[in-house]
């Protein structure tokens, strides 16, 4: 018989790197040698890990193999394989695999490959031609695994049910059989009255009780014990092994409709962060105390950029994901662009939105607790700084790899959210965090009709040039003053009508509309009326109608009448009864308003509360220069920017950003579903662990022979000389030996005899059954004592362990 510790100082080179490389955690620290690894990997803490990884028929092979060793029976393969697939008559039970094939070779090969990934994780391991579990690991399983209930200590029935047994008996066992085996009962069942009016299943679960079909657990539950539960399912433990919910999930989009879908909200993701960035660039969003933004900044920029509250939070979760607004360095800790902003803004539309994507993929922001309460009870912010998780990048790129896996297929947040259960059922993924991911996506263009954008790993510019329809450099101008851009308006295009129209609806095409407004925005902006007419007729496609021309000259008519200076500001006006109108407004009054000359009127605000109270008088006022010169109002505010920190900075990884993905070819580079994108081996750092736990063990002295013994010790305190020497086989690392000898003890229920240290160092010896190993303790049972009794770890001198035959007693030594 072998030991854990035997088996994995079996593994080869090759075998050793896969088992550091999957399961890291093993290698750091690094552990001195072979027998220190095994003792990590049988730690709980690292066993609870490899679990988490595990798909849904991983563990459903070792929930077999565990069952079958509790029962006593055989766990080789083949008898694994029974357990699980049957006699190859009902592995599929009428499924079909995802190439189309109905049969069991399918099955037989998921089966191999998901044992020969569990041997190699060293969940499992060969004891002759037994599968085995690591020790341990049999304490991490569900309550009731595979629907199994507890083994019962009685005489049970283990026979197909008889065809006199009472009407719904064989439903009561069923619905126990496969599913939950407990079931909740009237507390009078074995009542020697029967109540009237009963349920007529009350016969029939009294007669499987005195049967021993069902066994009671308390006054009102009932279990299925484990021996008859495996009899009446005829030695399986399982129906067979799942597969992935979305199997054979049908493609039913095309290309072209994810990519309409995608690049118009790309396009859109992307203008919405630009006016994110001009609107604070000329005020800054004012912030909380303790981060985050205020409620009525985020109306504000709801308001401005026309979206709803929780759109709002994406366009400024986005723009921090990629580091392109911050917080200030002033006492004020305002919201504003960075400098990195200008940089963006002078990139293309494709380039832009690669670095959205690229900072978003690394973001660990969870926009979607937004509005939620915390621990404190107090409503989360937006850009609130604790609103970050470390498994946020993981659990994006395992939404990203569902799609990725299924193209052209239509996803839900739900489906995606059961694939993911089913590749990690152990792992903690909650609806709220797959469904706010998968919305991310979707507003920021990176999925469309559910499906993932083609092209995506090869390149984000390039995927999203594609998708993007061919630019249109023209524009229907209608007499009702609106326009229509019939499609993706070019960039000079839409920069004049971003100057001079206000945009009414986007999609397939663009609607615009002119209004005094927009037009003296125009004027603002230094243009004059025919400029501003030559621009629109050179892409007009019509000749520009009547009433447009008639707005644009009666704007430039009224446009600079009224000029406004400092005092702290001043507004000198064309004639005097206008001045008098001005005077006599009850708004003038907050900003100090006073007559310097008949057409001359100072002010103790400044220029912008100035202006800003003469536009919503309806006038249309302009700046000029102490000259009289005439300047551009926008001209007059100059830009904020902060810079950009190193992103090793304490407050951005205080905020959960990170250094975004190099290169436009970022999705490529993210690793999907426990896989690795690198070719097994060529990360260093397992290599590294592997040549120094093999030259060690090249180093240690050939065990010289010795005499039999019947049992494998381990063990050792400093000065004792009884058990452990350097020829001894698991020399080197005895408190690793020991924790590994008697981690097996309690999984095989085995005998041990202890050598332990009492505080003045005299060693008793007892013959002990371990019963569970935590935080350093032991606890044991003394058969001989009919005790019970708990022991440090650091008092136990040796371990041996009984009726083990084949290995030898190692002499004397440290």
């Amino acid at each position: 018989m072998g030991t854990f510790s035997h088996s994995i100082r079996s593994f080869d080179d090759q075998a050793l790197v896969a088992l550091l490389t999957r399961r890291p955690d093993l290698a750091s620290p690094s552990p001195a040698n072979l027998v220190s690894l095994a003792a990590r990997a049988s730690n709980g803490a690292s066993l609870s890990r490899a679990l988490a990884s595990l798909n849904a028929s991983a563990l459903e092979i070792l929930e077999s193999v565990f069952i079958l060793h509790s029962l006593g029976r055989g766990t080789s393969e083949a008898d694994l394989r029974s357990a699980v697939l049957g006699d190859g008559k009902e592995g599929h039970e009428g499924r079909e695999d995802s190439t189309g094939v109905n049969g069991d070779s399918s099955d037989a090969a998921r089966f191999r490959a998901e044992l020969s990934t569990l041997t190699s994780l060293a969940l499992l391991w060969w004891d002759e031609d037994q599968l085995r579990l690591a020790p341990g690991l049999e304490d991490l399983f569900e309550t009731f695994p595979a629907g199994f209930g507890p083994l019962s200590s009685n005489a049970v029935a283990t026979d197909p049910l008889p065809a006199s047994a009472p009407e719904y008996s064989r439903t009561v066992l069923n619905a126990v059989l496969w599913g939950l085996p407990v079931a909740r009962v009237p507390a009078n069942l074995l009542s020697t009255h029967a109540a009237p009016h009963e349920p007529p299943t009350n016969e029939a679960l009294r007669w499987l009780l005195h049967n021993a079909y069902l066994e009671l657990l308390d006054s009102s539950h009932v279990y299925i014990p484990r021996q008859t539960a495996f009899a009446l399912r005829q030695g399986r433990t399982h129906r067979g092994l799942s597969l992935p919910p979305l199997t054979g999930h049908a493609a039913s989009l095309t290309p072209e409709s994810i990519q309409s879908e995608a690049a118009r909200a790309a396009t859109e993701s992307v203008r919405l962060v630009t006016e994110l960035i001009a609107l604070w660039e000329r005020d800054p969003a004012q912030s909380l105390r303790n981060g985050g933004l205020p409620v009525r900044e985020l109306k504000r920029v709801a308001n401005s950029l026309d979206l709803t509250s929780e759109d709002a939070v994406l366009v400024c979760e986005l723009a921090l994901a990629s580091r392109l607004v911050r917080t200030s360095d002033d006492a004020a800790k305002d919201f504003s662009p960075t400098v990195s902003a200008d940089d963006w803004l002078a990139l293309d539309v494709e380039h832009r939105w690669s670095q959205l994507v690229q900072g978003w993929l690394v973001s660990q922001r969870m926009p979607w607790r937004i509005g939620q309460l915390d621990e404190r009870a107090s409503t989360i912010n937006a850009l609130h700084p604790e609103v970050h998780e470390a498994w946020v990048p993981r659990l994006r790129s395992n939404v990203l790899s569902v799609l990725r896996q299924h193209p052209l297929a239509p996803m839900t947040p739900e489906l995606v959210l059961a694939e993911l259960r089913w590749h990690a059922p152990r792992a903690a993924i909650t609806p709220e965090s797959v469904a706010g991911l998968f919305r991310e996506a979707e507003f920021l263009g990176l999925t469309g009709a559910g499906a993932l954008l083609p092209g995506t790993d090869d390149g984000l510019a390039a995927a999203l040039a594609n998708a993007l329809p061919e630019p249109v450099g023209e524009i229907f101008v209608q007499g009702d003053l609106t326009g229509m851009v019939p499609g993706r308006p070019t960039p000079p295009l839409e920069a004049l009508l971003e100057l001079c129209a206000v945009v009414e609806s986007r999609g397939g095409a663009l609607t615009v509309r002119f209004t005094p407004e927009s037009i003296t925005r125009a004027f603002d902006e230094g243009m004059g009326a025919a400029e501003i007419i030559d621009e629109l007729g050179m892409y007009s496609v019509t000749p520009l109608p009547q009433p447009l021309t008639y707005l644009i000259a009666d704007v430039a008519r009224k446009h600079g009448n009224v000029r406004v200076g400092a005092v702290s500001s001043y507004i000198r006006i064309h004639d005097e009864a206008a001045a008098a109108a001005i005077l006599s407004l009850p708004a003038f009054a907050s900003v100090g308003i006073f007559e310097i000359a008949p057409t001359v009127l100072g002010a103790s605000a400044p220029i912008t509360t100035v202006l800003q109270l003469l536009r919503e008088a309806g006038m249309a006022p302009v700046v000029e220069s102490p000259d009289g010169q005439v300047i551009t109002a926008d001209r007059q505010s100059e830009k904020t920017r902060v810079s950009t920190r190193s992103i090793r900075s304490h407050l951005d990884v205080n905020l959960g950003v990170s250094t975004p993905f190099p290169g436009d070819d970022a999705l490529g580079k993210v690793t999907y579903l426990g896989t690795r994108k690198a070719p097994l081996g060529a990360d260093s750092a397992p290599l590294a662990v592997v040549a120094q736990l093999r030259a060690e063990h090249e180093a240690t002295p050939t065990p010289s022979p010795t005499p039999p013994h019947d049992g494998v010790t381990g063990g050792g305190v400093p000065g004792e000389s009884s058990k452990i020497s350097d020829s001894s086989p698991d020399q080197g690392d005895e408190p690793s030996l020991t924790i590994v000898l008697l981690r097996e003890a309690i999984a095989d229920g085995a005998l041990v005899t202890i050598a332990m240290a009492d505080s003045r160092g005299t060693l008793t010896h007892r013959t002990l059954k371990p019963l569970t190993l935590d935080s350093g303790r032991l606890r044991a049972a003394d058969p001989a004592r009919e005790s019970e009794l708990t022991v440090a770890i650091h008092r136990i001198a040796s371990v041996t362990r009984l009726n083990q035959p084949h290995t030898t007693e190692p002499p004397a030594g440290n």
